[in-house]
């Protein structure tokens, strides 16, 4: 069982959580429960961000390792954003499964003011 790290995610409400995440064979990604539902999340650990929900960790796991070739997720989320085929090679991986959502987007500018240390 490998061991959780702490990881401050954003909420729908633009806010900011820590939550317990378990790492993945993706370095980058990691999943954990999303508070207040029953989703699990696939999370750019770096950034906090959401990258994809499933309806259970396993299908969590099987989405981080789905998106593995889709971009290298140790890079800042602004990095990540600036290739604009990164959003179409995400959806193409989640398109082809199923129990799963779509993460939420988090505005540029607060990723930037995160990565600058402006947000905890």
């Amino acid at each position: 069982m490998s061991t959780l790290v702490k990881v401050r995610i954003w909420t729908a409400a633009g806010g900011r959580l820590t939550v317990d995440a378990a790492p993945t064979p993706v370095p980058g990604l990691v999943i954990h429960g999303y508070p207040g539902s029953d989703l699990w999340s696939v999370t750019h650990a770096a950034s906090g961000t959401a990258v994809a929900k499933a309806r259970d960790p396993e299908t969590a796991l099987d989405l981080a390792i789905r998106l593995a070739d889709v971009a290298d997720w140790t890079l800042p989320a602004t990095q990540l954003r600036r290739d604009r085929g990164v959003a179409r090679r995400c959806q193409a991986a989640l398109d082809c499964t199923a129990n799963v959502n779509q993460g939420g987007v988090t505005r540029g500018p607060l990723l930037r003011a995160q990565e600058a240390g402006r947000v905890a």
